[in-house]
């Protein structure tokens, strides 16, 4: 008798324990996992949207050349707003992931407005850039040896209407991955379950700033600009995730919170990336850049396209440029502070 009471508080904590994990498991089995991945069959039409806003303010700069400090500051306020729009016809496709398709860009460009200059010498901005790839029909598939891109562009027109040959560095910044693919999940998520986005948010970043660098008509200066794009971008790290808040019918809200870090110091590093252009950089240019970035934003996902229906994210980021040379045997030493907004928008419709 006993030994039976004294089994019973044991054995009643075990029951309470079981009923405990069987509510949990049970609880569990009633939430429902999402499937949030982009997923496609061939023959699957698309119009993918993308738009990018940042403005740029100075909001302190000192200049010094030897003992001498610059009395006036600079005046930086630009705008940028770029807006692109594509459509994409699927060809092949395995286990869901596009394989090749045919995309035809819009005439797309980039408008840059706003004020640059010091005192009387100042310079208002209204210039509209356009975007290389505007009115170029590309066949890109993945191969073995990776990304084939095939310019159908001039297919069917005279020889006075035909664009120039793009240039590699210009194919670099295209990919199949336009469907907002870096926004979303892995793998299938409950509402309420985060998933990190930093790498490839990073990754993506990286590589349209590379590739805005490098979209340039003088291809040794695209080169160039794209290996210092890219040794700078590096340094970029983010702490960002994507979170299911809801599902309505076929479509999931996601919400998405972006923190991200870059401060770069290596200035030697970029005159090894461009050797041949080095003469251009002075050999003790010495100093950090810092930027910080906040973003947060909303998307809508279709679960019945399998698409990320659209996009809306903002925020505020800030950088901060230190930096000493040599030039004609007088130190030159520059800092300044600066800071500015960014918008990204955009979505994937299915014809």
């Amino acid at each position: 008798m006993t030994a039976r009471r004294a089994a019973f508080p044991a054995l009643t904590l075990i029951s309470c324990a079981a009923l405990v994990a069987g509510a949990g498991l049970t609880a569990r089995e009633g939430r429902v996992a999402h499937d949030l991945r982009a997923r496609f069959a061939e023959n699957d039409k698309y119009e993918i949207t993308s738009g990018f806003k940042m403005s740029l303010n100075l909001d302190d700069a000192e200049m010094k050349f030897g003992e001498m400090t610059l009395p006036q500051t600079p005046t930086i306020n630009i705008n940028i707003a770029a807006d692109e729009t594509s459509n994409e016809e699927v060809k092949k496709v395995k286990d869901g992931a596009i394989q090749e398709l045919i995309r035809t860009y819009a005439d797309n460009a980039v408008k840059i407005t706003g004020q640059a200059g010091m005192g009387e010498q100042m310079q208002d901005l209204d210039e509209e850039e356009a975007n290389p790839l505007s009115g170029r029909k590309l066949k890109i598939a993945t191969t073995e040896d990776g990304l084939e891109i095939t310019d159908l562009s001039n297919e069917g027109k005279s020889a006075d209407e035909q664009l120039e040959e793009l240039t590699a560095e210009q194919k670099a910044g295209v990919d199949l991955e336009s469907h907002f693919e870096y926004l979303l999940p892995t793998k299938a998520v409950e509402v309420g379950e985060s998933w990190d986005i930093g790498k490839p948010f990073s990754e993506k970043m990286t590589k349209m700033m590379t590739a805005s660098a490098a979209s340039q008509e003088d291809e040794e200066a695209g080169e160039m600009m794209k290996e210092v794009f890219s040794t700078v971008m590096q340094s970029m790290e983010s702490n960002a995730t994507g979170k299911l808040e809801g599902v309505e019918g076929d479509l999931a809200t996601i919400s998405y919170t972006i923190d991200a870090k870059m401060k770069f110091d290596d200035f030697a590093k970029i005159r090894e990336k461009v050797a041949e252009n080095a003469d251009e950089m002075p050999e003790d240019m010495n100093g950090e850049v810092v930027m910080n970035l906040k973003m947060k934003g909303t998307g809508k996902f279709d679960m019945k396209a399998h698409q990320l229906k659209s996009l809306e994210m903002g925020g505020d980021f800030g950088l901060e440029v230190k930096m000493t040379m040599s030039q004609q045997g007088m130190e030159v030493s520059i800092n300044g502070k600066m800071s500015g907004s960014m918008e990204m928008s955009g979505g994937v419709a299915k014809k």
